[in-house]
Order: C-alpha cells, then sequence, then structure tokens
C-alpha cells in the first residue's frame, strides 16, 4: 500500500508534465491505475484460491512490479516520443488527444497496476488460516494496506518529491517491492522445505494411511451448487460497492 501510492503520486505529476495539468489528464492517470488494481484483483482473486502456495504468487507479483519500475525511464520516454510527434490535442483535437492519452498512459501504467490489483488477493489467502473464522487476519491485513497507503500519499507528497525528485522516490518505492518480493520468495520456499520434511517424518512414523482420506474437492457431491449463480443480494452489494467507488473518485477528481 505505501510503495503503490507513491507510484500514484509521482505518476500523476510526471504525466501531468506530458499531458499538462487538465483535468482530462488527471483523471485519466487515476481512471488506468484504478482499473489496473480493478482488474489485477479479479484476475488474480480467482487464480490465488486455486494456487496452493499463495505466498509464492505474492512474491512473483512484487518482483514484477520492481522489474517493471526499473524500465519505467526507458517506457516513459517511448510515451513522451510518440505523444509529441502526434502533436496532441492542438493536431488531433479534444477527443484523438484524449484517446491517445488513454493509450500511452495504459501501455506505462496498465501493466505494474495490474500486478499490484493482485497482491491484496495474494496476501490475504496466504494469512488464511482454517482456526480464523472471523478472518480477523485478512482484516488487520487490509487496514495494514490502507495506513500504509495513506503515509506513501503523505510522505510522498510532502517530503520525498521535494527532496529526491519523481525518478529517486520511484525508484525508492521498486526497491521497497524488490525487498518484499524476497523476503515473501524465501519464505514460501522454506515453507515448502517445512512441509515436505513434515510429510517425510509423518511417513517414517506410519502415518501413511492419512493420505488416503478424501479430501472436500473429492468428496462427491459436497462442492455441488458452488458454481451456482450468485444471489441478489450478492449481487446487489457487489453494485453498491461499484456505485461507491464511483462516488468516492467523482470528488477526488473535483
Amino acid at each position: 500500500g505505501f510503495c503503490a501510492l507513491i507510484y500514484q503520486a509521482v505518476w500523476l505529476r510526471e504525466f501531468r508534465l506530458l499531458f499538462g495539468a487538465s483535468t482530462l489528464a488527471n483523471s485519466a492517470v487515476i481512471a488506468i491505475f484504478m482499473g489496473g488494481l480493478g482488474f489485477g484483483g479479479i484476475f488474480f482473486g480467482r487464480r490465488v484460491e486455486l494456487d496452493k502456495n499463495p505466498l509464492k504468487l505474492y512474491a512473483g507479483l512484487e518482483l514484477g512490479i520492481s522489474a517493471w519500475i526499473a524500465l519505467y525511464p526507458l517506457l516513459m520516454g517511448i510515451t513522451q516520443s510518440a505523444y509529441i510527434a502526434s502533436g496532441g490535442i492542438q493536431n488531433l483535437g479534444t477527443i484523438g488527444g484524449t484517446l491517445l492519452r488513454l493509450f500511452l498512459a495504459t501501455l506505462v501504467l496498465g501493466p505494474p497496476t495490474f500486478l499490484m490489483g493482485g497482491t491484496l488477493a495474494a496476501a490475504g489467502k496466504a494469512v488464511e488460516t482454517d482456526d480464523d473464522a472471523n478472518r480477523t487476519r485478512v482484516a488487520l491485513l487490509y487496514g495494514a494496506n490502507t495506513l500504509g497507503a495513506v503515509l506513501g500519499v503523505v510522505l510522498t507528497t510532502f517530503w520525498f518529491l521535494e527532496i529526491f525528485g519523481c525518478r529517486t522516490t520511484l525508484f525508492f518505492a521498486g526497491a521497497i517491492n524488490l525487498l518484499l518480493g524476497g523476503i515473501a520468495w524465501k519464505t514460501a520456499r522454506d515453507q515448502v522445505i517445512q512441509a515436505f520434511s513434515d510429510r517425510v517424518t509423518e511417513a517414517d512414523e506410519g502415518d501413511e494411511g492419512d493420505k488416503s482420506q478424501p479430501t472436500a474437492s473429492t468428496v462427491p457431491g459436497e462442492n455441488d451448487g458452488d458454481e451456482a449463480e450468485a444471489p441478489f443480494y450478492q449481487t446487489m452489494i457487489y453494485g453498491f460497492l461499484g456505485l461507491a467507488g464511483c462516488a468516492f473518485f467523482l470528488m477526488e477528481v473535483v
């Protein structure tokens, strides 16, 4: 969360230098940023349920974000050259210029924000346990993510940009993603090794019979109805949440 809001604050300022400080330019960056998070959450939210090691998936997402940030100067240079060569709004008009802005900003911001959208889903799945019926750990994780985002935007706006500038601040956040990804990758690897060791120990103790017990996914009829259409009230909740998000960012843009 800390890094994500650093990126948003920096990208808003960098694209203002290229596209101008108009409402259309700012809205394009915010829309792509949030769209990437949303689609990433949907895509990886489904995948994480099937992943046997969600912490490893989380590590891969963090490392992918860091790698994309390392390429950012090159990508931004290409974007700048393409936009200047097109003549911008003066040559393409308001509609054409806006569409080009959206396209170029999507090329630069789409992939990293898409990966960011999956990090919370993967981390949430990694901390889930059967004895945490109230999902307290997931709630704490979400709270920590939100507070980190607040800290990121405050420090970036009032300190980092003033002292270090846009690119150094961006690389600083990328280095944090790299560190987080490395730690998560090692932790996930250690968990796999520990789980394998535990299975070997159980086998040595003669507990192999437990492995033949049917799991929830193999018991006939137990998972029937999982693919059924969501109840109407769930659809309403999704709609209300979507409207709330729409209202929130309308206020931010205004």
